[in-house]
């Protein structure tokens, strides 16, 4: 196993979110897309409203900021049945505060639940990231340890490498 992968895998699940025009309606607010070309729009997405990483959006002020946001995380781990391959997991935490769920006054679709739809079509059974193909496996509520002191909501999905094409892409 080797940790350089990780870096290469966050670049490609990044980019391949930042040019989801899908993604990037569900993820800008209407200022922001009015207000920048369409060819620069997925400028709009790094460190805004998708980190590579979990997020919790609180301002400096400790204040929650009213935004939607998608976030994910990469784990590998040795196979336990066959320690030349690894497994990897993609978590994908689709959030947003409470008072950004409905999609529209009559729509009962959470926006959560749509962004999840979009994240399956986009990264299910695809081997994106060259190891393997990735498939569904958790699409749950997002849950944190204090989840009762904030006020956002949203899905976790998780997706895993079931058979591996190059269990080693970085040798040794």
């Amino acid at each position: 196993m080797r940790s350089e992968e990780v870096k290469e895998y966050r670049r490609i699940i990044l980019d391949k979110i930042c040019h989801d025009d899908m993604l990037i309606d569900l993820l800008c607010t209407k200022e922001e897309l009015k207000e920048t070309p369409e060819e620069e729009r997925y400028k709009l997405i790094p460190y805004k409203h998708c980190f590579p990483h979990d997020y919790t959006p609180i301002d400096e002020s400790g204040n929650f900021l009213i935004n939607r946001y998608l976030n994910f995380e990469i784990q590998e781990t040795v196979n336990k049945y066959n320690p030349t391959l690894k497994d990897v997991e993609v978590y994908f935490f689709a959030v947003c505060h409470q008072t950004q769920i409905k999609m529209s006054t009559t729509d009962l679709t959470c926006w959560y639940d749509e962004v999840a739809c979009i994240i399956d079509d986009l990264f299910g059974d695809s081997n994106f990231l060259g190891i393997g193909k990735l498939e569904l496996v958790s699409n749950e509520p997002y849950r944190m340890s204090y989840a009762n002191q904030i006020p956002y909501k949203g899905r976790t999905l998780i997706f895993a490498v079931k058979d591996f094409t190059d269990g080693k892409k970085y040798g040794k």
